[in-house]
C-alpha cells in the first residue's frame, strides 16, 4: 500500500481495484500504517473516479472510517487526519452516505478532536473542511444531541486563534457557514456568542485575505442574519455593517463575493429598516445598476443585484 500511494500516474489503476485493496486491508486497520496507507490510496482511487462506486461500497468505506476514528481517536493524530481527509471525500458521495457518518457520531468525534489538537494548524484544518461536509444539510432530527453547539464553540476557539490565517480563516468558516445554515442547534446557540465581532473584525481586515476567504466570511454573516434577533440586528447596525457593506461593494470583488456580499445587503436590509434606507442612499443602488447595465457578469450577480434593488425600491418612493 505504501508503495501504491508513492506511485505518480497510477491513478487509474488504483480507481479500478478499489473495491479490492479495501476488502485485503479492513481487516487489518487497528494497525496505523495500514490504515493512512489505505486511506490516501483510496483518497487518490476517488479524486480520479469520482463516486461511480456501488452504495454498498460506500457505505463499507463510511462505516470503516467511523470506526477507524473512534479507534485512534486518543491514539493517533496522522492516522485520524488520513481518516478524516477521506471521510471529506466520502460525505460528499450521496445523502445517505453522509447520514450513516451522522448517525456514527462523526461531528462530535471531529469536535473534539479539533478541541484537543488546536494547536496542529494541519490537522484543524482538515478536520474543519471535513466538518463542514458532514454538517452540509443535516437532517433536523439529528439536531438535538448536542453536536451543533459543541462544533461551534470549537469553531468560535479556532477562528480567535487563526484569525490571520487566510486558509484557516477560510475553512473554519465553510464550517461555520454549514452549522449555521443547517444545523438547529448551532443556530439556537449562536445568539450567546461573539461571533459577530469576530466576523465584523475579520471583514475590516478583509485586504489581508484572498478573495476566496472573503466570499467564505461574507456568507457565515448571511447565515448569521437570517437567524439573529431583531435586537441582535439593531446592534449590528449601530456598529456600522450597513456602511462595512456598502464600502465592501465599492471595491473591486471577484463575482460570486460580489454575489455574497450584496446578498448580505439584501438580508441585512430585508430584516432591518434603518439599514434598508442606509444601504438605498449610499451608494449600493448605483452599484446595482452598474451590474444590472453590464453585458458580461455572472448570471447568478445579476439575478441578486436585481433581487437587491427590487428590495432597495421597496417602499421607497423617492428612490424609485
Amino acid at each position: 500500500l505504501a508503495a501504491i500511494d508513492s506511485l505518480t500516474g497510477c491513478e487509474k489503476a488504483i480507481s479500478d481495484n478499489m473495491e479490492g485493496l479495501f476488502h485485503l486491508s479492513s481487516s487489518n486497520l487497528t494497525q496505523s500504517s495500514i490504515s493512512i496507507s489505505l486511506y490516501n490510496v483510496l483518497l487518490k482511487g476517488y479524486h480520479f473516479r469520482g463516486h461511480s462506486n456501488s452504495p454498498e461500497f460506500e457505505l463499507r468505506v463510511a462505516d470503516s472510517l467511523s470506526q477507524c476514528l473512534r479507534f485512534y481517536k486518543s491514539r493517533n493524530i496522522p492516522a485520524c487526519q488520513a481518516c478524516l481527509r477521506l471521510m471529506q471525500e466520502v460525505a460528499l458521495s450521496s445523502p445517505y452516505v453522509r447520514l450513516r457518518l451522522l448517525r456514527a457520531g462523526n461531528v462530535n468525534a471531529t469536535s473534539e478532536l479539533i478541541s484537543d489538537n488546536i494547536s496542529n494548524l494541519e490537522f484543524v484544518k482538515i478536520a474543519c473542511l471535513t466538518l463542514s461536509t458532514l454538517a452540509y444539510e443535516i437532517p433536523e432530527f439529528l439536531c438535538g444531541d448536542g453536536s451543533g453547539q459543541l462544533a461551534l464553540g470549537v469553531l468560535l476557539r479556532v477562528a480567535l486563534m487563526y484569525r490571520t490565517d487566510d486558509e484557516m480563516v477560510a475553512a473554519c468558516f465553510t464550517a461555520m457557514w454549514s452549522l449555521l445554515t443547517f444545523h438547529r442547534g448551532a443556530r439556537n446557540k449562536v445568539s450567546s456568542t461573539n461571533l459577530f465581532d469576530i466576523l465584523l473584525d475579520l471583514m475590516k481586515n478583509r485586504h489581508t485575505f484572498v478573495d476566496e476567504t472573503i466570499r467564505v466570511i461574507v456568507a457565515a454573516l448571511s447565515a448569521l442574519i437570517t437567524l439573529s434577533s431583531d435586537a441582535f440586528l439593531t446592534r449590528a447596525f449601530d456598529k456600522g455593517l450597513a456602511f462595512l457593506l456598502t464600502e465592501m461593494l465599492t471595491e473591486d470583488l471577484t463575482p460570486s463575493t460580489m454575489e455574497e456580499t450584496l446578498r448580505a445587503a439584501r438580508w441585512f436590509a430585508n430584516r432591518q429598516d434603518q439599514a434598508r434606507q442606509q444601504l438605498a442612499s449610499s451608494g449600493v443602488f448605483e452599484t446595482c445598476m452598474r451590474i444590472i447595465w453590464a453585458t458580461n457578469l455572472d448570471e447568478n450577480l445579476l439575478i441578486e443585484a436585481m433581487n437587491t434593488l427590487s428590495l432597495l425600491l421597496y417602499k421607497n418612493t423617492e428612490l424609485a
